[in-house]
């Protein structure tokens, strides 16, 4: 075969191949992940539209917060749409992994997104708390998106403590002050630091801590987090937590800790922490949720659970 005619039939096999995929994508489009999906040019909400919200939730999991949440993203939007939600923010455990898809699926919703993530902190006593932190700006995304990583292993060196943090992801407390511009902090839910040391009898520890907080990520971005499910010592330990903040004048904020949609799916949540802990569920009572009241509600019924 002459030079032309090789070069005529590689180029003759080239579009023989372009076509077949065209129409294996053409057939795989109905059913493409969301990830892939083409995009319309809806704009995000405006924040003008949240101007008489009594309420957002600002502390909510998805399936993402891997064995821990159990509703999917459109579960969680969509409820939050009939159920009057402006905006939501999703604050999965220590990683990044539905954030895209959340924001496409919350604008197409007509809901504003809003970027978190909930990080397990490494304290310097070796104990560890839980911290939820709020994307304000791109810097803070950016931060975001590092803050996870680390807690993933990316700064470590070794391949089997690299290999431990992959299991077990966690950020050391040092590193917050490194990644501290652009974010919002709300201070935790019981896991919280501050919850951990004010239940302990700590209260000087607890004013400590908040005040690095503060000192870290300015004042203005941190607020002292209250979370009422009706679980046994909610509310002492919001009434402890507001006179922390009153002390050192810091904004408090209320969140539902949202682990699924609809209060039913709280047996699929029991389920799912048994088995991150290998446990039956007879044996998980101690990791398990302590009631089914950790689902998303209502701007008005949260509104008026904290106006108490």
């Amino acid at each position: 075969m002459s030079h032309d005619g090789s070069e005529a039939a590689s180029g003759q096999l080239w579009q023989d191949f372009e076509a077949q995929r065209a129409a294996q994508e053409a057939m795989a489009a109905p059913d493409t992940p969301r990830s892939r999906a083409p995009r319309g040019s809806l704009q995000p909400v405006a924040l003008s539209a949240l101007d008489d919200v009594p309420y957002v939730e600002l502390h909510a999991h998805s399936n993402y917060s891997l064995l821990e949440g159990a509703s999917h993203l459109d579960e969680l939007v969509q409820t939050a749409v009939a159920q009057g939600h402006r905006a939501l923010a999703l604050t999965d455990h220590d990683g990044m992994f539905g954030a895209m898809e959340f924001a496409h699926v919350a604008t197409d919703a007509g809901l504003r997104p809003i970027t978190g993530l909930e990080i397990t902190v490494g304290e310097v006593d070796g104990s560890r708390s839980h911290l939820t932190l709020l994307a304000e700006t791109r810097q803070g995304y950016s931060h975001l998106c590092r803050l996870a990583s680390i807690a993933f292993g990316i700064r470590e060196d070794d391949v089997k403590q690299k290999q431990e943090r992959r299991l077990d992801p966690l950020i050391p407390v040092e590193a917050l002050a490194e990644h501290a511009a652009g974010l919002i902090v709300l201070t935790g839910c019981r896991e919280g630091r501050l919850a951990q040391l004010l239940a302990a009898g700590r209260s000087a520890e607890a004013e400590a801590t908040l005040r690095c907080y503060l000192d870290w990520f300015g004042r203005g971005q941190v607020f002292v987090e209250l979370v009422d499910n009706y679980v046994f010592g909610d509310r002492p330990r919001n009434e402890a937590l507001v006179r922390l903040a009153t002390r050192l004048d810091v904004d408090v904020v209320g969140t539902g800790d949202v682990h699924y949609h609809e209060m039913e799916r709280h047996q699929l949540q029991d389920v799912l922490v048994a088995i991150k802990h290998r446990k039956t569920l007879d044996d998980s009572h101690r990791e398990r949720r302590p009631n089914a009241e950790f689902y998303l509600r209502s701007p008005q019924e949260q509104a008026q659970r904290f106006a108490r």
